[in-house]
């Protein structure tokens, strides 16, 4: 590993491999293993997205693509979601923990973006991921927590996705929405 070799500050460790996510520091991280391949879903700080990196081989992992910004649904009062107010950007991911109770579809990737809500993408091509669903819950009424400080917008924070494919996104200012992904579209 060469450059790795004088890490200063190690025991019992030994790198294997590294990347810069072109200068996107690294937040929250999920990994999937499909048909041989390993895939890491990276979300960024100070960055709206999150990044695919094929971790096969972890001594030389690539970016393999990154997952579309956000756009505002048809007819909103805003062009994207910095100017909707409160916080903007990716935070967390529905995790396939080894647990029974969690779904382990491996072609479907459910991420929140605080006031863009949840975001649903097609994994089926890691190298073309593809938006198919989001749900933005209306903005709260009133503020339980300090946050966010100026503007009291939705803040989805947290999903977690059952084995029956049901969906349960926290929100800051909110309870848990309780949610079902339509693989087809239904009439209202």
């Amino acid at each position: 590993m060469g450059e790795f070799d004088q890490v200063p500050h190690q025991k019992k460790i030994r790198v294997v491999g590294y990347t810069e996510l072109d200068d996107r520091p690294a937040f929250k991280m999920s990994i999937l293993e499909v048909n041989g391949s390993w895939f890491m879903y990276v979300g960024h700080l100070w960055h709206s997205g999150w990044s695919i990196i094929d971790v096969t081989d972890p001594a030389n992992p690539y970016l393999l693509s990154l997952l579309p910004v956000p756009a505002p649904p048809p007819g909103a009062p805003y062009r994207n979601f910095c100017e909707k107010g409160g916080r903007f950007g990716p935070h967390n991911l529905n995790h396939n923990y080894h647990n029974p109770f969690v779904q382990q579809r491996d072609d479907l990737l459910y991420v929140t973006y605080f006031n863009a809500g949840l975001r649903i993408f097609d994994m089926t091509d890691p190298r073309l991921p593809v938006e198919t669903g989001y749900f933005i819950p209306p903005n709260p009424k009133r503020r339980y927590g300090p946050k966010p400080e100026r503007v009291l917008a939705a803040q989805s924070e947290d999903v977690l996705v059952d084995a029956r494919g049901i969906i349960y996104l926290t929100d800051k200012n909110q309870g848990i929405w309780i949610l079902r992904y339509v693989e087809e579209e239904e009439s209202p």
